[in-house]
């Protein structure tokens, strides 16, 4: 138990694993929520590490897996060895979130914090009881979008499920929306997105929200557009062939000759390397900021087919001043104008193909 002279204030997030834009907005809320001359600490549900620094400052990590179950999952999900890998990938943990969020829920009980911070896309939110309205804590959710395995992304994930894999999916998937839409009591909320404000009323029937759009770093507030871009696409974001499709962005590079540049890393990374043709080039995740920008304002083009609810890629790409080509639904429409985007509607691989020449047509 914490000091009760001492102040706690604790930070959710779904998981730190394979660092994405939904964390960068997580480790941008601690730094504007932090207090230094209180306890603070970060609690997540997975995690590929035991501590992280944020702005010069090191935050303990603590999981919802004792620490040697969580460290088995890290080791298989990276290495991609065997069938144990399929069965110990961390994505498999989806099944047990309500019970995951139970335990964390638990281990931050038994601290007592007096501020709870939420930043969830899949579960997070849930670590709070149902029902909870005697609260001495303060608990602020921001929220990047409801539980999309479970909810808009479900069509697509089971399309890429194996046969077994989607009959055990599909049994379980009424189970965890009612759970995930239980009741529960925040003093603040916010959202990244109109559109994920709207999920959240229609879901969890939260009607009080304020919608704050992640920021950018201020260096995307100064940047000059390139007069000549070089003949390259660029993708930015977590590599995995669910709900991104960079399995299918590479192979519509791959089929029109398309340089195209990959930036960061992620799950499927391996699988996705097998798929490319010398014309693709992996530079890993770029922490620093003036690198990425270069990458980015000398593309001729940024290619995003995620279902997002709000795309930090895609919001850095328009700062850059680069034309995108990307999937017209979700928070993505609130965010172009005609003149820097086209954007597709269905993701099938004739629409995807009429898009792309239309696009490289126009933006070429």
């Amino acid at each position: 138990m914490k000091n009760t002279q001492q102040q706690l204030t604790v930070f959710v997030h779904d998981w730190i694993f394979h660092i994405g834009g939904a964390e960068s907005v997580f480790f941008e809320l601690i730094q504007t929520h932090t207090q230094h001359h209180v306890e603070e600490k970060i609690y997540t549900l997975f995690a590929g590490q035991d501590e992280i620094e944020i702005d010069g400052y090191t935050y303990e990590i603590v999981t919802a897996l004792p620490r040697w179950l969580n460290s088995i999952f890290v080791w298989w999900s990276e290495r991609k060895k065997w069938f144990v890998s399929k069965i110990l990938d961390y994505r498999n943990l989806i099944v047990f979130y309500p019970q995951l969020c139970r335990l964390l829920r638990n281990k931050i009980s038994k601290e007592h914090p007096d501020h709870i911070v939420i930043s969830s896309f899949a579960a997070a939110k849930n670590i709070i009881p149902y029902g909870a309205s005697h609260r001495h804590e303060h608990v602020a959710l921001y929220l990047h979008s409801p539980n999309q395995y479970i909810r808009e992304n479900h069509d697509e994930y089971v399309k890429k499920f194996s046969r077994w894999q989607a009959k055990i999916f599909g049994l379980l998937v009424p189970y965890l929306r009612r759970r995930d839409s239980k009741p529960r009591h925040y003093d603040t909320v916010l959202a990244n997105s109109l559109y994920t404000a709207e999920l959240a009323k229609k879901h969890y029937q939260i009607d009080n929200i304020t919608i704050q759009y992640p920021k950018l770093d201020p260096k995307f507030d100064h940047i000059t557009p390139s007069r000549s871009p070089k003949n390259y696409m660029v993708y930015v974001g977590r590599l995995t062939s669910f709900v991104r499709e960079v399995d299918k962005i590479i192979t519509l590079c791959n089929t029109y000759q398309i340089p195209l540049i990959i930036m960061w890393s992620g799950p499927d990374e391996q699988y996705l390397k097998s798929l490319a043709w010398p014309t693709i080039t992996w530079v890993g995740r770029v922490t620093d900021v003036d690198e990425k920008i270069n990458i980015m304002k000398n593309a001729r083009w940024l290619i995003n087919l995620a279902k997002e609810s709000c795309g930090m890629a895609t919001m850095e790409a328009l700062a850059c001043g680069i034309p995108v080509f990307g999937y017209g639904v979700w928070g993505a429409a609130e965010l172009v104008w005609p003149d820097q985007w086209l954007l597709v509607s269905s993701k099938d691989e004739e629409s995807l193909k009429k898009g792309f020449e239309e696009f490289l047509e126009k933006f070429g």
